[in-house]
């Protein structure tokens, strides 16, 4: 059976032959289809037969099967990348980090048009500044058992960690590789989350206590320069009052002085 050695070797491909009710005549040739399940021009695997022109041109000779296309697109009209079924946006572009996995139908081999895909910026905006504008975005990627471990190939079809079974030893298997995937988005997710915040948000609180410090500083210089105007200027008055003080005390004296000069 062509599907269980194929099982056997770990191949995933599939074994596409003619219905068993549209073949008439018993005599008539049958031909076996290979398909392989996965996705993209990376996936290889080659057929020998003892039979020439049966799987292979030639008897007892390996042919190379590589015929898999790569999904091409673009994200919000720039450049991305397709590997396999996973469309990447380019680095440095408004796409940049995001991902999207192609799980239609599967195109023809010269290529079609399928569709589009229309994303939400869910991103958190931080005000980091006085201004307006002064914004920052940063978005986290969903987290949940269905968000996380997408797009591992797997012998158990496995679509994401919420489709884990472990009651085979295939199954296990599989579900071991999801959970390492899903470890290292998580652990990614924290350090991105730990770069921003740094990068970020720290070093823009960091500037703001700088900030204030600054100002505090010139305010109490400016207070400090007021009481020394205002000690000055208290000392003018307090030594003005006493010089009138103390000639009006002479003016005063001097009637009696002259009165007793009289007598």
């Amino acid at each position: 059976d062509v599907a269980t050695a194929m099982r056997e070797v770990g191949l995933t491909a599939d074994d596409v032959r003619a219905a068993a009710a549209n073949i008439t005549d018993s005599n008539e040739p049958q031909f076996i289809t290979l398909r392989h399940n996965d996705y993209g021009t990376e996936p290889v695997f080659s057929v020998t037969s003892t039979t020439a022109g049966l799987v292979a041109a030639e008897s007892d000779v390996p042919q190379e099967i590589n015929n898999g296309r790569d999904i091409a697109g673009k994200i919000q009209g720039e450049v991305a990348f397709g590997k396999g079924q996973v469309l990447k946006g380019g680095a440095f572009t408004q796409a940049d980090g995001l991902e999207i996995l192609y799980t239609g139908a599967k195109a023809s081999q010269k290529g079609e048009f399928v569709g589009s895909v229309t994303v939400t910026q869910n991103s958190m905006y931080f005000q980091v500044g006085a201004n307006c504008g002064q914004t920052v975005t940063h978005g986290i990627r969903e987290i949940t058992s269905k968000g996380l471990a997408r797009a591992v190939e797997n012998l158990s079809g496995f679509k994401s960690l919420a489709d884990i079974d472990v009651r085979t030893a295939q199954g296990a298997q599989d579900a071991i590789c999801l959970i390492d995937k899903a470890i290292q988005e998580v652990s990614g997710t924290r350090g991105r989350m730990g770069a921003f915040h740094k990068n970020n948000l720290q070093s823009n609180l960091n500037y703001l206590r700088s900030a204030h410090e600054n100002v505090t500083k010139a305010e109490s210089v400016i207070r400090d320069t007021d009481v020394a105007e205002e000690m000055t200027l208290y000392t003018r008055n307090q030594i003005m009052m006493e010089a009138n003080v103390a000639m009006l005390a002479q003016a005063n004296q001097a009637p009696s002085v002259l009165m007793r000069l009289l007598q």
